[in-house]
């Protein structure tokens, strides 16, 4: 059976512009605390590099879902295809990683809330973009761990159209972002 390729369509230009648009609330309101908290603690280079790529993730995690989204739009190889392909692997990936973090972010809050007790390493609610940013920050470990499970497993099956593409690339942004965060955080220990 030959492979179902879809072009780009109008449908998948609205999903992205609607994922463009909520990433962009959501990034001001990353910044806005960023420079808040700066302006309180004061400004170093490396809080600046920080808090630019914290600024970064909501465009990730939103074009994440929205490649997702537009996978499973018809026409569209089968689940067990595209399964195998590193795009959607990635993305798969990160999505999961994404609401485990949210759902064990609002249990800790529920709790923490009816029992009156601190949950250690959970702050109120104050720190709770930082502490979201900074989670999400690791979804590129989660994007290696899928990859090496597929080449481990001889199954990447990568497809050469532009929505497999797309999910490689944010893969790629992931690693990246987990990389950058986390040597400019050790760069500034020493």
């Amino acid at each position: 059976m030959e492979n179902p390729r879809r072009r780009f369509t109008i449908l998948d230009a609205m999903i992205v512009v609607a994922a463009a648009a909520i990433a962009i609330v959501w990034t001001h309101a990353i910044l806005e605390f960023t420079l808040r908290e700066y302006q309180i603690l004061g400004f170093t280079d490396g809080g600046v590099v920080i808090g630019s790529l914290q600024a970064c993730i909501p465009a990730l995690v939103l074009t994440n879902f929205a490649v997702l989204i537009m996978r499973s739009i018809q026409p569209r190889p089968s689940w067990r295809r595209i399964a195998r392909q590193p795009g959607a692997a990635a993305c798969g990936g990160v999505a999961f990683g994404v609401c485990l973090l949210l759902i064990l972010r609002l249990a800790t809050l529920a709790f923490q809330r009816l029992s009156g007790l601190r949950v250690k390493g959970f702050a109120p609610s104050g720190s709770t973009t930082r502490f979201v940013t900074q989670s999400l920050t690791d979804m590129g470990l989660i994007v290696v761990g899928a990859w090496l499970a597929l080449g481990v497993t001889r199954r990447w099956r990568a497809e050469s159209s532009w929505i497999d593409l797309s999910g490689r690339l944010l893969g790629v942004c992931w690693i990246a972002l987990y990389l950058a965060f986390h040597v400019i955080t050790l760069l500034m220990l020493h």
